[in-house]
């Protein structure tokens, strides 16, 4: 179930529903927090103690051996070589999982969600850095706190797939596994103590090792909890809380990943048939690197989730990591094909074995192959992972036209000279002129050759001028003329003297709620007549919309909007190029079904970016704001519209569900008309 699916009941409540049975209240939120400050200062204690009885890393081998072999291999010394192992592996993976869990209890410490989230990061900090150094004192105190450590972090793990994210069990008899496990997770730990940690480095607990009933408990606890991970996600989850379980399961799996990294395939390095600087340098880049990076993944993917910190970057996130996922496997395959191919030739031509030589050849094949396979890939799962058609990678920015450097432009109805550029965008420039016949000031519009060059465009520009030049409505601006000239085409339109809505945005905004009715009543009055005209614009955006000062009594001051540009952006969405000076300049206002390229785009999207606008005028933000095009065309076919009251407070409610509901994600749950839209934020 996507947001675009969420019932527009919920989607217009006051506030997203994010219901949790974890909330704590009174002595248990105090008696909790409490139970949690001891536990992470004697998690604190522990660490501390086994960096002040072993501060030497190097005197650790237990499961990375290899790296040490590694570090021989490639004949670097141990100092220099467990540098990276270090810092990330052991420091950075204490500090950011500690860092973590902190952040978590100081933004949700009345959450039990919170809290056991808390509890697992720190449990495994504690076990992954402290096991390792406080195994080798052999103190029984400290190994039996240590080994306590473990198991409730086992205990938290196993409660999270099922609590999470809103503290319910789900399916609801669930809670007794939890129960059983919880139980026998105890009586395994008393039943085989902590004196057994001794004989090897301390790894999470050892009763999975040695246990089997310990191993089946885990094992079919995570299976029980991850089926009902699906099942809420799929049937009982808002569109919130869908979100948060993204977040988290993608940390889920940069654990295993980190597992199967780490626990399987670095051990068995030396099972492949390379040389040993090519086995030296593969396990340095894995235990050094990948997998403390894997690691680290984990508390910042878990942070998101339970914050609710940035939710909606994971679809992009799930994009990219799709893409180069996919990327790295063709790589690989690419390489290892091409390598193993190589040496097997170099060997039969020379009698020997030239590794780094036979590296070399599919080493340039995957550079060249990169940019190619990145942008298929990414068009790819665009397209048919996430519905998104238009090419957002593109910008088209024209060439000046000849009629920039000679300002003038001799048409049928006169000569226009002196002309002076007042504006320029993605489809052209924009001149300012007086008209050789009426005398008054119009505006220029003049098109790029390139653009020009194209018969299909040509003909789809002559017919739909034809269109515009039959629109009448005191909020459009009037074309007076278009045409050719000497291969340059171009529209003479009314002149309007004023500011665009742009401008006044980034000076006034949040503007006043009276301020802004007004004008989106003469943009919804032209929006409806154009619509009704068979017109849809398609580039809805405040940069489109004039405002011309009509009357001005002392500090009283009356403006007309004027809407701008109409069927330029519908030309160029038909033709797959983009508008507006900058990319994201239109993509801001862009609405989920033109992101989809639908065929049968009315005027609804119109009513989407007109909502995107006003919520721009109350509140002086943008709905949707993102680092990069791809990850804000996500967010506008994905998140649900917010409410503009989280900024301004005293925004009537009216307004507010007016808003939101112009920016639903389907047409169908929009208003039908942009009148009905500006009437829903009064009445």
């Amino acid at each position: 179930m996507n947001p675009s699916d969420t019932p527009i009941t919920e989607m217009l409540a006051p506030r997203p529903s994010t219901a949790t049975q974890s909330r704590l209240r009174g002595i248990w939120l105090w008696l909790a927090r409490s139970l949690w400050l001891i536990f992470f200062l004697t998690a604190v204690a522990l660490i501390v103690t086994g960096f002040i009885n072993n501060p030497s890393f190097l005197n650790y081998t237990g499961d990375v051996t290899e790296l040490w072999s590694a570090c021989k291999g490639l004949e670097l010394p141990i100092d220099v070589c467990a540098l990276p192992y270090i810092l990330l592996r052991q420091v950075a993976v204490t500090v950011v999982y500690f860092a973590a869990a902190v952040l978590i209890i100081w933004r949700k410490s009345s959450d039990g969600v919170a809290l056991l989230t808390s509890l697992t990061l720190v449990a495994l900090a504690t076990n992954g850095v402290g096991g390792d150094q406080l195994t080798l004192i052999g103190d029984p105190v400290w190994l039996r706190t240590l080994y306590s450590i473990g198991n409730l972090g086992i205990l938290c793990f196993l409660l999270l797939l099922f609590l999470f994210p809103n503290g319910r069990f789900v399916p609801g008899w669930s809670i007794w596994l939890g129960v059983i496990a919880a139980l026998t997770i105890i009586a395994l730990a008393y039943i085989q103590g902590p004196d057994a940690a001794r004989e090897e480095v301390f790894n999470f607990s050892l009763f999975f090792q040695t246990r089997t009933l310990g191993f089946v408990l885990f094992a079919s606890c995570g299976v029980i909890g991850l089926a009902g991970q699906i099942y809420r996600y799929r049937r009982l989850s808002t569109p919130q809380q869908r979100q948060q379980s993204k977040w988290f399961v993608i940390g889920l799996i940069s654990i295993v990943a980190w597992l199967v990294v780490e626990k399987l395939l670095m051990p068995r390095l030396g099972v492949l048939t390379l040389s040993v600087t090519t086995r030296s340098i593969m396990a340095f880049a894995g235990w050094a690197f990948i997998a403390p990076l894997l690691l680290l993944l984990a508390p910042v993917c878990v942070m998101f989730a339970i914050t609710r910190y940035r939710l909606w970057d994971i679809d992009f996130v799930i994009n990219r990591s799709l893409v180069y996922g996919g990327l790295t496997l063709i790589l690989l395959t690419v390489f290892g094909g091409l390598f193993f191919a190589a040496r097997a030739i170099l060997s039969v031509m020379l009698g020997l074995r030239q590794d780094v030589v036979a590296a070399v050849i599919p080493a340039i094949a995957i550079t060249a192959l990169f940019n190619p396979a990145r942008k298929w890939l990414r068009s790819f799962v665009d397209q048919r992972v996430y519905g998104i058609k238009i090419d957002y990678s593109r910008l088209d920015t024209p060439m000046p036209s000849p009629v920039a450097a000679s300002h003038s432009l001799t048409t049928s109805t006169g000569a226009y000279v002196n002309l002076e550029p007042i504006g320029r965008g993605g489809m052209g420039e924009v001149f300012k002129a007086n008209h050789p016949t009426l005398g008054k000031p119009v505006a220029i519009k003049i098109l790029p050759s390139e653009l020009a060059k194209d018969a299909d465009f040509r003909h789809r520009f002559e017919r739909e001028a034809s269109a515009l030049g039959a629109l009448k409505h005191h909020n459009i601006v009037q074309m007076l003329d278009f045409g050719e000239s000497d291969g340059t085409h171009y529209m003479v339109m009314e002149y309007i003297a004023g500011n665009d809505l742009s401008d006044t945005i980034r000076q006034f905004a949040p503007m006043p709620l009276d301020h802004v009715l007004p004008i989106l009543t003469d943009v919804a009055s032209a929006l409806d007549y154009a619509h009704a005209q068979g017109l849809v614009h398609r580039d809805i955006k405040p940069s489109n919309v004039m405002l011309e000062p009509v009357t001005a009594t002392g500090q009283h001051r009356t403006e007309r909007a004027v809407l701008m540009d109409f069927g330029i952006a519908r030309i160029v969405a038909k033709h797959t190029r983009l508008t507006a000076t900058g990319m994201l300049g239109t993509f801001d206002y862009m609405s989920p079904e033109q992101i989809n390229d639908a065929r049968d785009v009315d005027g609804r999207a119109d009513v989407y970016a007109l909502g995107v606008m006003a919520y721009q005028m109350l509140t002086g933000k943008l709905p949707f704001t993102a680092g990069s095009a791809g990850a804000l065309l996500m967010l506008h076919l994905r998140q649900p519209p917010p409410d503009p009251r989280e900024i301004v407070v005293g925004l009537p409610e009216t307004a507010a569900h007016a808003v939101m509901r112009a920016m639903a994600k389907k047409p169908e749950q929009r208003f039908n008309t942009a009148g009905e839209f500006v009437t829903a934020m009064v009445s």
